[in-house]
């Protein structure tokens, strides 16, 4: 009669589960992200089949602008129907999608997003700062052997950055408006006055003043997120592409960066450089990128950054209450 039962709840859980192949796309403010993968519903767990990001740069389409033009509308339709056809080839079968800031900003940006919905069949959400950072803290820590409450996030994007943490089983977030390309405009306008879409080249006094604002904005950050950096326990997971393809492809350090690297690279490879000498599609943002994380660090105390090829497809992938 035992075996009988253990046969019939090993059939019934056999029955129950469930994967399916599901395609995610962060629309973010520079880049689109898309992540395909194999979902077991039942565990919640997911098997990357593949991943791929465009740049899209609505956040510096928006520069001086109130709503999302035309032509930055076609080519972000373009961008995620040319993307949906890849999960198709792929195997995906449901498909979602999560927009951020520059779509929170844009007036017509719910439009655009109903648009998207309509026209390609991938359901957009556009999601507040706070969904952001929650989506962003449990999609970093799949696969990291640590505990929750010993683990800060930080991401930056191109038109926000959040920093999330646990206290007493609650999230404790940072909401910050400087990111990649909003501080490249602030030194273009603010520091350089000139027009343009590019800082570069950055002049070693520039850098100084870009660095001392960055580092006031950066005293923003909740004291229980410092207190947590503090601690020697604290791992910091930097997710997005400023720290993941931007950082670490520029101080080229692998798995890992420390504060200290940032000084030479700044000197040899990124101060007085023009676009062309970068030779990056990203190259008006990366030094700036890198006098930006430079100073969150110096004033955080942060020392080290493990940067992790996370974004928030990763986290819709197993938000069950997003495929509903």
């Amino acid at each position: 009669m035992k075996k009988i039962i253990l046969t019939l709840v090993i059939l019934m859980a056999f029955v129950h589960a469930e994967t399916v192949r599901r395609a995610a796309f962060d629309i973010g403010s520079g880049s689109t992200k898309m992540v395909v993968a194999d979902v077991d519903t039942t565990t919640n767990k997911m098997t990357i089949i593949y991943t791929q990001d465009e740049k899209v740069d609505y956040q510096e389409a928006l520069e001086g602008q109130d709503s999302f033009s035309k032509e930055i509308r076609n080519l972000g339709t373009l961008t995620l129907a040319t993307l949906k056809w890849t999960a198709i080839q792929k195997g995906a079968t449901q498909f979602r999608a999560v927009a951020t800031a520059s779509f929170r900003t844009a007036k017509n940006g719910k439009e655009f997003a109903d648009f998207i919905s309509k026209v390609l069949g991938i359901h957009v959400t556009i999601i507040t700062q706070e969904q952001e950072a929650v989506l962003g803290f449990y999609g970093a820590l799949a696969g990291e052997d640590v505990q929750a409450q010993n683990v800060v996030v930080w991401d930056i994007g191109a038109g926000s950055m959040q920093m999330i943490a646990l206290k007493d089983n609650e999230h404790v977030i940072y909401k910050g408006n400087l990111a990649s390309v909003t501080f490249a405009n602030h030194i273009i306008k603010e520091i350089q006055k000139k027009d343009g879409n590019s800082p570069n080249p950055i002049s070693s006094e520039e850098k100084e003043k870009a660095h001392k604002y960055a580092r006031g904005v950066a005293k923003n950050v909740p004291q229980a997120i410092k207190d947590k950096l503090k601690d020697g326990k604290t791992h910091v997971l930097g997710i997005g592409g400023v720290h993941y393809y931007s950082i670490r492809g520029q101080l080229k350090m692998g798995d890992k960066y420390g504060i200290s690297a940032f000084s030479e690279a700044l000197v040899y490879n990124g101060i007085g450089k023009t676009d062309a000498d970068i030779g990056s599609k990203y190259a008006s943002t990366e030094i700036s990128n890198m006098i930006l994380v430079e100073a969150f660090m110096a004033e955080l105390g942060i020392n080290v950054v493990k940067p992790k090829k996370v974004n928030m497809a990763n986290g819709v992938l197993l938000h069950q209450a997003m495929w509903k």
